[in-house]
């Protein structure tokens, strides 16, 4: 059963008022996105994006009461510019990204995300994409593969099982995740509950290009959030969450004069307020009916009403 982590906390800083307009970057089966439809009433607008159909197909069905106040959108959200302007939509005072893996997908033996259970290698969140991890295992090389594991799964083995990889796909090719935690067993010889997550983990960011998505999703709505609008991310790893806490804080700087330059004379004010100085964290409740929030971190930020000014040219601007 699906149930969405950090569910009042997430919508509650959204700050939203009826009539707004606040997109779901990551709808999945639409629990959040039924709490935000509520919430905007029938005189607001939620633009809800997944980029699996199977996903899309329920939560149709979940929402179809709301359908009038309801745009769903088969993409990913990385594409946040382009979907808002081929809906013609110029302003919106919201957005929620929930990202990583949904539980939908580790409970679906054929999409290979979990290491517990017999599947595919496959880990594609949009199943109408090329890629997959198998294709990443059999095909890279070496130091990519151990690329990969080192910046995307933080694994500290990651030239051991890249090298065990590169030896094994000689003899077979990996076709399942059992291939996979197999020589994984055979090579990370420390005995804890989940030394199998960093490789599953880093495989499907791989795949999925995770962190750029991210990154171009929170470029792309600035153009677009509504003075008081709001930011808000659900991230469940160190990686996800660095991204998101440095683009608030490199947001909410007041001044980019080199410290060179003795006074401010940059045209540069801060374009958000950061609204969560730590971040918040699923309560005991939660964490006691599901397990699988305890990694959720939430970050909050809020829309300044300084003008949007492109950071890199007015820096080029104040140095020439």
């Amino acid at each position: 059963m699906h149930i969405p982590v950090l569910l009042h906390q997430s919508v509650d800083g959204l700050n939203i008022s009826q009539g707004m307009t606040i997109i779901d970057g990551t709808m999945g089966l639409g629990g959040h996105t039924k709490c935000i439809l509520e919430k905007v009433g029938a005189t607001g607008k939620v633009i809800a994006i997944d980029q699996d159909k199977k996903n899309i197909a329920i939560a149709e069905t979940v929402l179809k009461k709301y359908e009038q106040s309801l745009k769903i959108v088969h993409d990913n959200f990385a594409n946040i510019k382009e979907i808002l302007e081929k809906n013609n939509i110029k302003s919106v005072n919201g957005i929620l990204l929930d990202i990583g893996i949904a539980s939908t997908h580790v409970d679906q033996e054929d999409r290979g995300f979990s290491y517990t259970s017999q599947g595919p290698l496959d880990m594609r969140m949009n199943n109408e994409q090329d890629i997959q991890a198998s294709d990443i295992l059999n095909t890279y090389s070496q130091r990519d593969i151990a690329k990969i594991l080192s910046e995307y799964g933080e694994e500290k083995a990651s030239w051991k099982i890249s090298k065990a990889i590169c030896e094994q796909r000689e003899i077979k090719k990996f076709e399942t995740t059992f291939d996979l935690t197999e020589l994984l067993e055979s090579v990370i010889k420390q005995k804890h509950k989940n030394k199998y997550a960093q490789t599953f983990q880093a495989l499907r960011i791989a795949v999925n290009n995770e962190l750029d998505v991210l990154s171009r999703a929170l470029e792309g709505i600035m153009p677009f959030l509504a003075p008081g609008g709001r930011i808000v991310v659900i991230s469940y790893h160190s990686l996800e969450d660095r991204i998101v806490k440095r683009f608030f804080r490199k947001q909410a700087e007041d001044c980019i004069c080199p410290e060179q330059i003795p006074r401010c004379i940059c045209s540069y004010r801060s374009q958000l307020k950061i609204i969560t100085k730590k971040p918040i964290t699923p309560p005991d409740d939660e964490l006691t009916t599901n397990p699988r929030s305890r990694s959720g971190k939430l970050r909050i930020a809020e829309r300044t009403d300084a003008p949007l000014i492109n950071r890199e040219q007015e820096l080029i601007k104040i140095t020439s």
